[in-house]
């Protein structure tokens, strides 16, 4: 049999309004999904026993760490096990195909945890490849069963369209509307748990999405996991209620910012004497050594579109843009961009 070829485009939340804690740790949501033009690219082909490879400009993030050793290894190959695209493969071929062994090629070229469901993406392609390989129906019940136990969002991305997703995101009803949509996603290079955001929710149904079209629902609604990721770096631990790190906030309960200090109000500076820099000895090393420090990784950025319900066709991504000054860019307006509707533009 030949190699098999699936896309994993982008997933696009164009409204996400959350509802209540559910007992088994899911969350009742509504949400809009859209899935954009670019995205991964897994390769499956049969094999004599299962290979897991990752290429693409994200690959380093997926792999472990290089050991110094003298045993020479192939670049790229993954272990097979603990991850979403395995998880997929292993779930599919105990279902369909149990003798089955494939060789799987991942070509990451979607920022690790950035909220544009890339592993989710990575097993519903898998999933779909695999059902192609093996002659099985996209429309088979047993798929999106597969794909219900992988991750909330899975079962979306396996039909790969927009939708609506209710009860914890994988119940779904097809929409239509705003294919071929600009669309702008900026990511700063800083991974967040999707897990940490939803528990930091404050717990208020604010209500469910407006009826309407597409547009008017995604212009309407809003992302009610925006407020507590706008307010604390992901290093941080997050409260259960909004901050004050916006002057405004487009949820009535945030408490007002404080107002920043006078200069008359504001503590005197500690007095601070500079001493005298030591000489290094003649011959030997410098006794000042400024410590080294790992940059940032620059801001990347991906010009795409929304996704053609019938769109079956590969693309991939041109090598990630860099910004000019990413030091002058808020790092959240990455998640502010592909999280809000004003991502969209008609």
């Amino acid at each position: 049999m030949p190699a098999t070829t699936e896309p994993a485009p982008a997933k696009i939340n164009l409204a996400l309004h959350v509802r209540r804690r559910r007992e088994d740790g899911y969350h009742d949501l509504e949400t809009l999904f859209a899935f954009a033009t670019d995205g991964d690219i897994v390769t499956v082909e049969p094999a004599a026993a299962n290979r897991f490879t990752i290429t693409g400009p994200f690959a380093d993030a997926l792999l472990p760490a290089p050991k110094h050793t003298t045993t020479p290894t192939s670049a790229g190959v993954a272990a097979w096990g603990g991850n979403l695209v395995t998880a997929a493969a292993d779930a599919f071929t105990a279902a369909f195909a149990p003798n089955a062994r494939h060789a799987i090629t991942l070509e990451k070229h979607l920022p690790i945890a950035s909220g544009i469901g890339g592993g989710s993406a990575d097993a519903a392609a898998t999933l779909r490849a695999l059902a192609r390989l093996h002659g099985i129906a996209a429309t088979d019940a047993r798929l999106h069963a597969i794909a219900a136990t992988l991750g909330a969002d899975v079962p979306a991305c396996l039909a790969n369209r927009t939708t609506l997703g209710t009860g914890k995101g994988d119940t779904l009803t097809n929409l239509e509307g705003l294919s071929g949509t600009p669309l702008l996603l900026v990511n700063p290079g800083v991974a967040v748990s999707t897990a940490a955001v939803f528990k930091a929710w404050d717990g208020q149904d604010r209500g469910p999405i407006p009826e309407g079209d597409l547009l008017t629902r995604a212009t309407a609604g809003r992302n009610d996991l925006e407020p507590p990721r706008w307010h604390w770096p992901p290093s941080s631990p997050m409260p259960a209620r909004c901050s004050t790190r916006r002057t405004t906030c487009c949820y009535p309960e945030c408490p007002a910012p404080a107002p920043p200090a006078s200069p008359s109000s504001r503590p005197p500076k500690p007095e601070t004497r500079l001493q005298p820099r030591r000489k290094p000895a003649a011959g030997g090393p410098s006794q000042r050594r400024s410590p080294e420090r790992t940059p940032p990784p620059p801001p990347a950025v991906i010009l795409t579109k929304v996704r053609t319900q019938s769109q079956n066709r590969l693309r991939r991504p041109l090598p990630s843009a860099r910004l000019n000054n990413p030091t002058h860019s808020r790092p959240d307006s990455a998640f502010f961009a592909q999280t809000r509707c004003s991502a969209l533009v008609p």
